[in-house]
């Protein structure tokens, strides 16, 4: 059986040493969490003196997050440049179309160059020439292993000035410094004067903390390089060798983006205080729910900038389909192809703009997306079609049989974006569409999803009257075509019963099952034809000896037979059937099924708990019928299998009247 559930969290692989030498540091298990830290910056940038912890746990892993993707497309970069180690100019080429942050970075840059030069200055060991860097000096043996020298292959060194090696590489790329000293960063200059109008309003006290917090960041006092290290490896499974240069720029953008995001937390307060005309900036402290609305936004405007751009869009699908293509798929035209559906399904998110335009020109090659290799790729194509059902462009894919049972195979394998699609198509009435399209093996999982969804409620009803035609069908076709019927046919009709049983009961639709009485006739004929056909071929014996095995879980080939569990089944349908309805009950007995019921109150290794249906189906049609009771009363003993009272050591004797003597047999030793 299938099991459908609302729909994996990380997990990191362990730290291995920068070096690669993985033997020169041991596995690190203790956890790394800059939440307290991330608190104090808060407070910095304008946040209460005390942040909700929940809301620092979320900005550390959304700058987890940054740093990680950071990481990844920088080692692209130094791929197709053909280095072997990560260098500030990789990502500076990221940033190049990013003037305000290049600004903000190369001045973050020159005021580390020129603090490193005061202190070195201050101690009386300035070189001649340089500017030294005492933050790349190791503390201990452990970063010595930790931070490798690397040769960047440059005029300049590193350590001689970390703005003017920037600023020489970004002269390639023809960004000059006065172009950027001429931006005005008004972003930049509003976090400042809000946190200036704060500084102007405290006591000297509360000034003093206020100022170490502004002083916080992601490697300053006793947070060392390594600490930051060990984040990014722990909890984000980085392992790839990371040079001083990059790891000063990631400690930077580390920091930066914990300022972006209260920035803009700050100006959404802003907004809502000049609608409701409060005053909550400062006074509340940022909650969750503010931080995942600003992503939210940011998420929006990128949506709009990627469609206002006419070439995007078309040239990002005939990326993702050409690498769809690619036969036989190698793992750079997978992870491109998942990469590219990540990015489709990213786009159309809460955009019905997007979504139109997507379903109006590229849905035919979506569709045929779904024959892709691999559960995770299959999954992201799903998502995207789940965004085109959103605006109901998809329901017309629902006649191409092809597609059909694409999804449904798809969401056989475990897709949760597939079967919340199909969840989707059920839900506004597409079933019989689906039913009729699928595969005969289909058929038993969209009637399980089906019946997942269905409550007390009759809003199926259509579709349980649907299914109720096609059960009575399915019992003519089997009680006319026995030898011919092949393995689907009465696969079908046992996920059909199991269906109409698990619904027949609830209150939305018991009355309209009751009301057919031709269900109740094609049940009852059906379990006659059964109840002979089984009969014939096995003993009690055998019935007892399967159902142990059954219970002892070893007889599994019995389980997978067609029929297994069918007649129980149909004694349960008819005992909901004829609960507190006499007709029905009437019916079952003019069917000659109350003897068979009786019969059946037994042990059968083909129909689990088949004996507490019997007996339940009883009582319903006994409850308020004096025909059906009076029938059983009169019931009398017309024989007994000799073989199997003699196993029982029984002896069945005729008495007086028309009971029945049971009696001991005496064995002889």
């Amino acid at each position: 059986m299938y099991k459908f559930t609302n729909l994996s969290a990380h997990k990191p692989t362990s730290f291995v040493s920068l070096t690669g030498n993985e033997d020169a540091l041991p596995v690190i298990e203790d956890d790394v969490s800059f939440v307290p830290d991330i608190q104090r910056m808060m407070y910095g940038l304008g946040d209460v003196p005390q942040p909700h912890v929940e809301s620092a746990a979320l900005i550390e892993s959304i700058t987890l997050d940054q740093i990680l993707s950071l990481l990844h497309q920088a080692s692209e970069i130094m791929e197709l440049r053909g280095g072997t180690v990560l260098a500030p100019e990789d990502i500076l080429f990221l940033m190049k179309r990013n003037h305000k942050s290049l600004k903000r970075l190369i001045t973050y840059l020159g005021v580390k160059d020129e603090a490193q030069l005061h202190s070195s200055a201050l101690n009386g060991n300035l070189p001649s020439g340089a500017v030294p860097d005492i933050m790349t000096i190791p503390e201990t043996e452990e970063d010595i292993l930790k931070f490798p020298q690397v040769d960047l292959n440059t005029p300049l060194d590193w350590k001689k000035g970390r703005k003017k090696y920037c600023l020489v590489f970004l002269k390639n790329l023809n960004i000059e410094e006065s172009d950027l000293n001429q931006l005005v960063d008004l972003a930049k200059e509003t976090r400042l004067n809000r946190i200036n109008n704060i500084a102007l309003s405290l006591s000297p006290m509360a000034y003093e903390s206020f100022h170490a917090a502004r002083c916080k960041s992601f490697c300053s006092n006793n947070i060392t390089f390594g600490r930051f290290l060990k984040w990014v490896a722990k909890r984000g499974g980085w392992n790839e060798e990371i040079s001083q240069p990059v790891l000063d720029i990631l400690i930077y953008v580390a920091k930066e983006t914990v300022a972006c995001v209260v920035d803009m937390v700050m100006t959404l307060k802003e907004e809502a205080d000049l609608k409701t005309k409060k005053c909550s900036v400062l006074s509340s402290a940022i909650t969750p729910d503010e931080i995942r609305e600003v992503i939210r936004q940011c998420g929006k405007k990128t949506q709009v900038a990627v469609y206002e751009n006419e070439s995007i869009i078309p040239n990002l699908f005939a990326f993702v389909h050409k690498m769809h293509l690619v036969q036989p798929p190698n793992p750079d035209s997978t992870l491109a192809f998942s990469v590219g559906v990540q990015c489709i399904a990213n786009l159309m998110s809460n955009n019905d703009t997007m979504r139109n335009y997507v379903a109006d020109n590229f849905a035919p090659n979506i569709s045929e997306w779904l024959k892709t290799e691999g559960s995770k790729q299959q999954n992201y194509v799903c998502a995207v079609l789940l965004n085109l059902d959103q605006v109901g462009k998809l329901s017309r894919e629902l006649y191409n049989k092809e597609f059909v049972r694409d999804l449904v195979r798809v969401s056989e394998s475990g897709s949760e974006f597939g079967i919340l699609l199909l969840q989707n198509f059920i839900s506004c009435h597409l079933f019989r569409q689906l039913y009729d399209s699928g595969e005969e093996e289909q058929k038993v999982f969209l009637l399980q999803l089906l019946d997942s969804m269905i409550t007390d409620e009759s809003y199926y009803a259509a579709e349980v009257t649907a299914m109720c035609n096609k059960f009575k069908k399915a019992c003519d076709r089997i009680m006319t075509e026995v030898p011919s019927a092949g393995p689907y046919s009465a696969l079908e009709l046992a996920i059909l019963l199991e269906f109409m049983c698990s619904t027949s009961y609830k209150s939305g639709y018991i009355s309209s099952f009751q009301s057919d009485s031709s269900l109740v006739v094609s049940s009852s004929y059906l379990l006659r034809g059964i109840h002979e056909v089984v009969s014939q071929k096995k003993n009690w014996k055998e019935s007892l000896k399967e159902a142990v095995d059954v219970l002892k879980n070893k007889n599994s080939e019995m389980t997978n037979k067609p029929f297994f569990g069918v007649k129980g089944n149909l004694i349960r349908l008819l005992g909901n059937l004829a609960f507190r309805n006499k007709r029905n009950q009437d019916l079952v007995r003019e069917a000659g099924c109350i003897p068979i019921i009786l019969d059946s109150c037994k042990l059968d290794g083909d129909n689990p708990f088949i004996k507490e249906w019997s007996i339940l189906t009883i009582r319903n049609l006994c409850d308020g019928n004096p025909e059906n009771q009076t029938f059983i009363k009169n019931m009398n003993y017309q024989g007994c299998d000799f073989s199997v009272a003699q196993e029982l050591s029984l002896s069945l004797d005729g008495g007086e009247g028309s009971g029945i003597n049971i009696a001991p047999v005496l064995r002889r030793s």
